[in-house]
């Protein structure tokens, strides 16, 4: 379990230095990546509020247009959904994350939605694809 909340946090430090240096070509990409990264990271302690900030920003992402802010909000509901239980819905969502990611992302995008696929596999006891 230690190790699990270790790399997790390894994983947020990273992703904030990461994403702090891209540029989106509008205001509202930001502001709506930006609240799905805030709802990613509240999904443990508040997983009904973060959802709900997800979905803000999903339907912020799908008025845009923009693929990394949909990937990213989508890849927060999943993460939400992990913490509410819901594993079969946290794996539709993430890997939706994923596909937006891969048509529109950073390879570190899809690497964060690979690694958190793998963790909800890991809690289905699903080893096997999880470690695809």
């Amino acid at each position: 379990m230690l190790l699990r909340l270790q790399l997790l946090l390894l994983l947020c430090i990273a992703h904030v230095i990461t994403y702090a240096r891209q540029a989106f070509t509008s205001p509202q990409d930001s502001l709506a990546f930006s609240k799905a990264d805030t709802a990613f990271h509240m999904a443990n302690k508040n997983n009904d509020s973060a959802l709900v900030l997800a979905k803000q920003a999903l339907a912020e992402g799908q008025v845009s247009k923009n693929k990394r802010t949909i990937g990213n909000a989508m890849n927060a509901i999943g993460w939400a959904m992990m913490h509410r239980g819901n594993l079969d819905s946290a794996a539709y969502y993430i890997e939706k994350a994923w596909q937006s990611f891969t048509e529109g992302g950073t390879p570190d995008d899809v690497a964060r939605a690979c690694l958190n696929i793998a963790e909800v596999y890991t809690r289905q006891s699903n080893i096997s694809t999880a470690i695809k």
